[in-house]
């Protein structure tokens, strides 16, 4: 990803955290923002595939900050790359799954539960063929689906799978995750923390 002042990433005892500001990842009403940092595996979702993390905390740098779980064809593709969807918990817009509808490689769809729902959150991104559904969990074990599934446009077989963190302002934010699990069902966990994530 790309953001506007360098992102970090680290790890520590199972969980990690991303650090860094960047004016957004959205295209729509003019904008064209892809200011991440994302910490990921690459090539690591197929047809099948689910990638969930608890959001533990992210920063109010914004009411749009956002921090959650991603796939994306290339992860390194910043503005590019297609078959991009994440899900993501903000400081006061809720849970929010958001994708790209056209296949330009922005973010320009959206779907948000109520305002109420903030960190600490579970996010899911689950992925059947070439749609991809998004959840969240207040417990960990029972899921809500948010939204409807959607197709993504020029998705690749193989996809990049993690998480990801805009402060959405030249502040600089924090967002903290735990419980990266990237599963392809029904053959095996493919990976989780503390081994998979990298930035």
């Amino acid at each position: 990803g790309a953001s506007s002042t360098p992102a970090q990433s680290g790890e520590t005892v199972g969980r990690c955290a991303g650090t860094g500001a960047g004016a957004d990842i959205w295209c729509a009403g003019g904008q064209h923002d892809g200011a991440s940092g994302p910490a990921y595996l690459s090539n690591s979702a197929v047809a099948g595939t689910s990638v969930t993390a608890r959001v533990d905390n992210v920063d109010n740098t914004n009411a749009w900050a956002k921090a959650g779980v991603v796939l994306r064809n290339s992860l390194t593709g910043s503005g590019s790359s297609p078959g991009y969807a994440i899900v993501v918990v903000t400081p006061s817009n809720g849970v929010s799954f958001q994708w790209d509808s056209n296949g330009d490689g922005y973010l320009d769809q959206l779907t948000s539960t109520a305002t109420s729902v903030k960190a600490p959150v579970w996010v899911r991104l689950t992925r059947t063929a070439t749609q991809v559904s998004g959840y969240y969990s207040t417990d960990g074990s029972t899921f809500t689906q948010i939204g409807s599934a959607v197709t993504l446009p020029s998705m690749a077989a193989t996809q990049d799978a993690g998480v990801i963190h805009t402060a959405h302002s030249t502040t600089v934010g924090s967002a903290t995750f735990s419980n990266l699990r990237i599963v392809t069902s029904p053959f095996k966990a493919y990976c989780s923390l503390p081994a998979a994530v990298r930035p």
